[in-house]
């Protein structure tokens, strides 16, 4: 595989924004990617061919090296980092974040490496007080999605056709011709994860769904980084940028914008 190679099958998902640099021919390649970490810094990962046709896409240490602008790469962060990689089907070892795979999954694990990136960098910087409101945030809007849509809301929604499971929705509505994919953000990491997952989800549930919208309830937007406001804008509808107080408000408003009448 060489970086023609590796272009063309990034260029099938990414479409045109996807460079390849050579870094050393036939041992590693520098991808970039239009998709952003959560300090704004465009996602790079790193891809190495192997003999056996195989490839290996890393971060080649670049997380723990951020992480350590900040911090001390503790046991305790070591463990973090092993715990969230292998959520997302990635091993942690010698600083580096890493899958092996066939090239044919080559763009989909480039996605999912960007997000365990971010995801990584989120969670290990968050404060834990901030950790439990997300989930608070998380837990209160969803019976507000309970109440708006009764029971054409299916929550953590994956779609067949992703087969690994790797994408989930935070709540799917479905109601005759209206369907809509909700994601909750309460923080940076839901973001970029929230970001990720529709750029993955939306070819899937294109036949399923030709009329989909897609749909972000932020706790606060404008207190995200400027870069990823643009982008949870850019690719949702946000009809509210601060959500503060989850109740028969907020549950009115998407019944009436979101729900077939």
């Amino acid at each position: 595989m060489d970086d023609k190679d590796l272009t063309e099958q990034l260029r099938a998902g990414f479409g045109s924004a996807a460079r390849v640099v050579t870094r050393r021919p036939g041992i590693i390649y520098q991808v970039e990617l239009p998709t952003f970490l959560a300090d704004g810094d465009a996602a790079t990962v790193f891809v190495r061919p192997e003999p056996d046709g195989h490839v290996i896409v890393t971060d080649l240490g670049q997380t723990c090296m951020r992480l350590s602008y900040s911090r001390t790469i503790t046991a305790t962060v070591t463990e973090q980092i092993q715990n969230i990689a292998g959520q997302h089907g990635f091993k942690f070892e010698d600083g580096q974040i890493f899958a092996r795979s066939s090239p044919k999954d080559l763009f989909a694990l480039a996605v999912a490496l960007t997000q365990t990136e971010a995801e990584v960098e989120a969670a290990i910087r968050a404060r834990a007080p901030r950790e439990l409101g997300a989930e608070r945030f998380k837990t209160v809007v969803r019976q507000v999605l309970r109440e708006a849509f009764g029971n054409h809301a299916y929550f953590d929604y994956r779609s067949p056709k992703d087969r690994e499971g790797l994408y989930t929705l935070d709540a799917f509505v479905k109601q005759d011709d209206a369907q809509v994919g909700i994601a909750l953000v309460p923080s940076e990491a839901d973001a970029e994860r929230a970001v990720a997952t529709k750029l993955m989800l939306a070819p899937l549930l294109s036949d399923e769904a030709p009329q989909m919208r897609w749909l972000a309830l932020p706790r606060n937007l404008e207190q995200l980084p400027k870069k990823t406001q643009a982008r949870v804008e850019n690719a949702f509808e946000v009809p509210l940028k601060t959500i503060q107080r989850p109740g028969p408000a907020l549950s009115n408003l998407l019944r009436h914008q979101y729900l077939a009448h």
